[in-house]
C-alpha cells in the first residue's frame, strides 16, 4: 500500500494522488465489510419514541454507518437518522443513493484553458425510505422494524462463518435394535470446526442380536456427511448421558455417565452405546460439541 509523506518545502500534488490515497483507505475498508453483505456497522438504534398519533407509533432510528451493495459495488455511507411513524406492516428501508458534486477544473477534458465544470466528487448516502409501504425497493437494501435492522455486523460475521444447520439420521448398524435418531451439525468457518448436537433415548431393544459382531453396538449416520464437514483426522468426541441410573453397563456393573462418539474421515458420524434389556429401564444421550476438522 502506498504512504504518502510531505519532507519540509512545497511539493506539487495531481489529482490521480489524491485518487489513489483516499483508495489506500476504502478499498480495503469496504472490501472487508463486503465479505458480510448489507448490515448496519455502527449505530442505528430503533427506539420506540412512545408518541402514538394518528397514523401509528413513531419510532427514532440514530444516526450510524452501514454498508449496501450498489451498482458501482458496495459502499459504507452515513445514514443520519430519522424520526417519524413507523409500522411494521409498512417498514423503511435504507438504500445507497449516489450524487455527483460539480467541481472546476483549469482545463477542459480536452485540454483547452478553462475554467471548466465537471464531477468533482461521487457522494455515496444512505437514502431512508420511509413512503415505500410493504413494497422493497428493486435494488439492494435494509429493512427497518420496530425490532430494529439486521443484520448487523456482529450478526453477519456470525451468518458467514457459521453453515446453516444439516441434519443426518443415526441408526443401529448391526441387524435389529431399536435405536434411530437425528443428529444435527454445521460447520464454524473461521474456527474450522464441526458443530455437533443431538438429543435421542436409548430404550430397551427387543430384537438386539446377543451376539454383535464387533461386541460393540454402534449408532452410524446413514449417510456421509458432505466433504466439506469432515476432519482431516478421526475424530473423538463425548457425548452426556442423563438418568445414568437407568444406564447400567452390562458389564462391570457401573453406571454410564458419558458415551464416545467419532467423526470419521469418510464421512460417518459413529456413536457406540450400550443397549436396555430391561423394558423399564431408558436413559438419554445428549451432545453439544465442537468437533476440529484441522
Amino acid at each position: 500500500m502506498r504512504e504518502y509523506i510531505q519532507d519540509p518545502g512545497i511539493k506539487r500534488w495531481y489529482g490521480d494522488d489524491l485518487v489513489k490515497l483516499q483508495s489506500e483507505v476504502l478499498e480495503p475498508l469496504q472490501g472487508f465489510f463486503s465479505q458480510y453483505g448489507n448490515c448496519v456497522i455502527s449505530g442505528c438504534e430503533v427506539i420506540d419514541t412512545g408518541i402514538v398519533g394518528g397514523g401509528g407509533p413513531t419510532f427514532q432510528l440514530n444516526p450510524g454507518y452501514v454498508g449496501i451493495m450498489h451498482a458501482d459495488g458496495y459502499k459504507i455511507a452515513y445514514c443520519p437518522g430519522y424520526t417519524g411513524v413507523l409500522n411494521n406492516a409498512t417498514p423503511w428501508y435504507l438504500t445507497i443513493a449516489k450524487n455527483t458534486i460539480s467541481a472546476q477544473y483549469e482545463n477542459d477534458p480536452m485540454g483547452a484553458p478553462g475554467p471548466y465544470t465537471g464531477d468533482g466528487a461521487y457522494e455515496y448516502v444512505c437514502d431512508i425510505d420511509t413512503t415505500s409501504g410493504a413494497t422493497p425497493p428493486s435494488h439492494p437494501y435494509l429493512t427497518v422494524l420496530h425490532a430494529g435492522i439486521t443484520p448487523r455486523f456482529d450478526e453477519a460475521v456470525f451468518a458467514e462463518q457459521a453453515s446453516a444447520w444439516q441434519t443426518a439420521t443415526i441408526n443401529i448398524d448391526e441387524t435389529g435394535g431399536s435405536v434411530t435418531a437425528n443428529i444435527y451439525y454445521r460447520k464454524l468457518k473461521m474456527m474450522n470446526a464441526l458443530e455437533i448436537r443431538t438429543d435421542f433415548t436409548v430404550h430397551q431393544g427387543a430384537t438386539f442380536p446377543e451376539n454383535l459382531t464387533d461386541g460393540i453396538p454402534t449408532l452410524r449416520t446413514t449417510a456421509a456427511i458432505p466433504l466439506a464437514y469432515r476432519p482431516g483426522h478421526t475424530t473423538p468426541f463425548v457425548l452426556n448421558v442423563t438418568r445414568p441410573e437407568y444406564a447400567l453397563a452390562q458389564l462391570g456393573g457401573a453406571y454410564i455417565y458419558r458415551i464416545n462418539g467419532v467423526v470419521n474421515t469418510n464421512g460417518t458420524i459413529s456413536i457406540a452405546f450400550e443397549p436396555m434389556f430391561n423394558t423399564a429401564q431408558y436413559y438419554n444421550i445428549k451432545c453439544n460439541v465442537l468437533v476440529p476438522l484441522g
